[in-house]
């Protein structure tokens, strides 16, 4: 066999899928190794030599073919290859407890050893190609507030147009790359035309925030939705968006057609009567100040685990690599704290748009009862029970099936 031909194509780790070795799980687009509830990031030539190894599925890889996919046939020195081949020995053995191992076979090259846990492949085509018309179609401008600090927003599709209120941390251009969310872009633009917008502090807008209050992201979406030319609009939050959806409904009732609200809540943690919530969402607020952008395994068991209960290390893993580009620790920081202390119930029933509140039954993060007092209260909202434990739903999820189906059915 031809060792050249069959391992051709060279090795871009952003559209390499994952694979199994053992119990290890290999993570090539985000350079994570993890094994148990451990993760280890490593250096992208180690990852990109892995990666190779693994195409061949434990048959033999020339010293020449691995040179020429992971350096680009240039010329390496016998010590940098044995570098990289000792960074992996290291993480397999050390790391994984001796789950994968590589052989050096003399004048030849290497082989894997481990138990291959998954077919291995190129990322799937298909999101690739819609990836890469998402970032084709979508359109990304600026404004300015009163305040001097320059938004970004993006329009993305054909249709009525959907505005959709910032969550806690976001990116207008990560969003079509990170899995998480990519979908959620994809349905919310295929028969809308789209707006979304990076709120201060986050994302591609200023991530000065000196200026942060609600009322201050409220008429930050007002200068947003009037900068586009938007008069009248649906209106889509999840989650921590509710809270701007409903204050910005309730005060401009004649703009928004209909609204839609998913997961989420109507005040903040702080509000809580239970003494015991408070105290456990200022733990996860110094949690996220430490371990923000990091592989924290306290933040991954306090936050990742009610967030995304069903997820996957790779979902993780990504979610973990989401925050590093969405914000700043300290904006993270501060806008989970203002968010505490925001409050709307008493605007809920000056909502007159009709509005539609889903919220997954099982969600670890707000609870269901969270969501039926949303749709209690604002006049002739409907309520629909999702069937999902993540706090934001998965395509593989029963959750999103449901979600796609309503709105399809509400937004026509």
């Amino acid at each position: 066999m031809d060792a050249r031909r069959s391992f051709s194509g060279g090795v871009d780790l952003a559209h390499e899928a994952s694979f199994k070795l053992g119990r290890a799980e290999i993570l090539p687009s985000t350079r994570h190794v993890r094994c148990g509830d451990q993760s280890k990031v490593v250096e992208p030539r180690a990852m990109q030599v892995l990666v190779v190894l693994g195409r061949a599925h434990g048959e033999v890889v020339s010293r020449d073919d691995l040179i020429d996919q992971c350096w680009g046939g240039r010329i390496v020195t016998d010590d940098a290859i044995n570098r990289v081949i000792a960074q992996i020995r290291r993480v397999g053995s050390e790391f994984c407890q001796g789950e994968f191992s590589v052989q050096t076979i003399r004048s030849v090259g290497y082989r894997l050893h481990g138990e291959f846990g998954r077919a291995f492949g190129p990322a799937n085509s298909n999101q690739r190609e819609l990836v890469d018309r998402l970032r084709e179609h979508q359109k990304i401008e600026f404004c300015r507030t009163s305040d001097a600090v320059t938004l970004a927003y993006s329009r993305l599709g054909e249709g009525y147009p959907l505005v959709k209120t910032p969550n806690w941390h976001g990116h207008l251009e990560q969003e079509i790359e990170n899995p998480l969310w990519r979908h959620w872009v994809a349905e919310l633009s295929s028969r809308s035309t789209l707006l979304r917008y990076d709120q201060r502090g986050t994302g591609m807008s200023d991530r000065c925030i000196s200026n942060l209050n609600f009322d201050r992201l409220l008429e930050d979406m007002v200068t947003v939705v009037n900068t586009a030319g938007l008069e009248c609009f649906d209106l889509l939050a999840i989650s921590q968006g509710t809270l701007l959806a409903v204050a910005f409904a309730a005060r401009h009732p004649q703009r928004v057609r209909r609204l839609v609200l998913i997961n989420g809540f109507s005040s903040g943690w702080r509000h809580s009567p239970d003494p015991d919530h408070v105290d456990s969402w200022e733990a996860m607020c110094t949690l996220i100040r430490a371990g923000w952008g990091k592989d924290s395994p306290a933040l991954r068991q306090v936050y990742t685990s009610q967030f995304l209960p069903d997820g996957t290390g790779e979902q993780w893993a990504s979610w973990n690599d989401f925050q590093k580009v969405s914000a700043a620790p300290e904006s993270a920081y501060r806008i989970l704290q203002m968010f505490g202390d925001v409050d709307v119930a008493d605007l809920l029933t000056k909502v007159r748009s009709p509005t539609l509140v889903m919220h997954c039954n099982r969600d670890q993060l707000i609870s269901l009862e969270r969501g039926r007092f949303i749709a209690s209260k604002i006049p002739g909202a409907e309520f629909v029970i999702l069937d999902g434990r993540n706090h934001l739903p998965q395509p593989e999820d029963v959750a999103w099936k449901q979600i796609q189906a309503e709105l399809r059915r509400f937004l026509q």
